[in-house]
């Protein structure tokens, strides 16, 4: 089974494919605002709230909590600007396809990593995808608990799997993320 530091290594391989996507819809976003796109963050969070507040002043306990409101208020339909839903979509599409069409994400194959079926080995439903990407979300809350859930599960499952019915596990041929690379436990019974 894949575990949890390949995983991880694997999650920043992918964060570095999809991150300039991403920042071309945050620039976007944040150069709609009269301060422009390179604005303070908390001057940005700030102001919608119509709060004055100095980023000097701003304590690493600031920091957070605004970078935890400004998570929380992606959650929130209301607070959906085009861009932002843009790279969303952007983001969804890419781990989506990825999974649906090579069973692991660039990140995954890079390290030799594959998504199948918890209970047939064999390579996961469009469903099971889909599912799996938006269950991702809950891993995060709270605080990745069910993300670091790897490291304790016997089958290195996280809450986002448990929830889709996948399993990573580690490919035998690198070359190959669509064919029959599972566990010999689950060949199938004639």
């Amino acid at each position: 089974y894949g575990g949890f530091w390949a995983r991880f290594l694997a999650l920043i391989i992918d964060l570095c494919l999809i991150g300039p996507i991403m920042g071309i819809f945050i620039y976007l976003e944040y150069s709609t605002y009269p301060e422009g796109a390179w604005a303070s963050f908390s001057e940005f969070l700030w102001a919608e709230e119509g709060v004055s507040i100095d980023p000097d002043s701003v304590s690493g306990t600031g920091v957070i909590w605004a970078v935890w409101v400004e998570f929380v208020s992606v959650l929130v339909p209301s607070s959906f600007s085009p861009f932002i839903l843009g790279g969303l979509v952007a983001e969804a599409v890419f781990n989506i396809w990825f999974v649906v069409t090579r069973s692991a994400t660039p990140g995954k194959m890079i390290l030799g990593l594959k998504i199948v079926d918890a209970n047939t080995g064999e390579k996961p439903s469009v469903g099971q995808c889909i599912g799996r990407h938006f269950a991702f979300i809950l891993s995060n809350v709270p605080f990745c608990l069910g993300l670091l859930w790897v490291v304790w599960d016997k089958r290195k499952q996280s809450f986002h799997d448990r929830l889709a019915g996948t399993v990573v596990i580690k490919a035998k041929n690198k070359d190959s993320f669509i064919g029959e690379d599972v566990p010999s436990s689950w060949a199938k019974k004639a």
